[in-house]
């Protein structure tokens, strides 16, 4: 169990409130967060302790316009009424009222220094907010490049495939051609044979014809010559 030593919004969405003197039981990382921090201390046997078991001392301000400082004997802390981690020994509360003036000048340095980096805790909280936001959307848009790429290289791999179809019918295509100028080829050189065959043929036919011409007059002469001869 811890208890808030003050009031405290944290950053979380939705943000939750803990009040001064609040005491809440959470995760072992959680207190050890908040008690590292010195926004609460461990409450052991109804004390409060740091994340060193070292008792937390926590006194109220002399006056309305005094700064309560929280550290060990003789040290000075952050002057916003938060507790500052010590590693060892007791707490003690010292005010504004009982510092020299050079103890004013150094407090007020180390608490604009304290602003100041908790400024620049902020900035980079923002940043790495930024960061995250442009990560995810670099994410967002390499998973369209690569959603993009696998459909041209999808899209490619139809169209080699087409043209691998289409080139083989080509081929088929010209065998085919081939094959008819081939056949073509062979048939024109039959006809040539056959017509080559047939004049023959028509000259054998007309010297038959013309013999037979001749034997016939040869025939037709034969008994005139046997009447002459009585």
């Amino acid at each position: 169990m811890i208890e808030f030593l003050q009031d405290y919004v944290t950053k979380a969405a939705p943000p939750e409130v803990f009040a001064k003197g609040q005491q809440v039981t959470r995760s072992p990382e959680s207190e050890l967060y908040f008690v590292g921090r010195g926004l609460a201390g461990y409450v052991i046997d109804g004390q409060l302790v740091d994340q060193d078991y070292q008792p937390i001392v926590v006194a109220q301000p002399e006056a309305s316009d005094a700064a309560t400082v929280m550290g060990r004997a003789g040290e000075l802390a952050l002057g916003d009424g938060t507790p500052q981690r010590a590693s060892s020994g007791p707490r003690v509360a010292v005010t504004s009222d009982s510092l020299t003036a050079e103890q004013r000048d150094a407090l007020s340095r180390a608490l604009a220094e304290r602003g100041l980096l908790e400024e620049l805790v902020r900035e980079r909280d923002a940043s790495i907010v930024t960061l995250n936001d442009r990560i995810a959307d670099i994410t967002t848009q390499l998973s369209g490049n690569a959603d993009r790429a696998n459909e041209t290289i999808a899209d490619r791999d139809r169209e080699i495939e087409r043209l691998t179809n289409a080139a083989a019918d080509a081929e088929k295509v010209a065998a085919d051609l081939v094959a008819a100028q081939e056949e073509i080829a062979r048939l024109t050189a039959e006809l040539s044979e056959a017509n080559a065959e047939g004049d023959d043929a028509a000259k054998k036919v007309e010297a038959l014809t013309a013999e037979i011409d001749d034997l016939k007059q040869q025939l037709s002469a034969q008994p005139a010559a046997k009447a002459r001869g009585k």
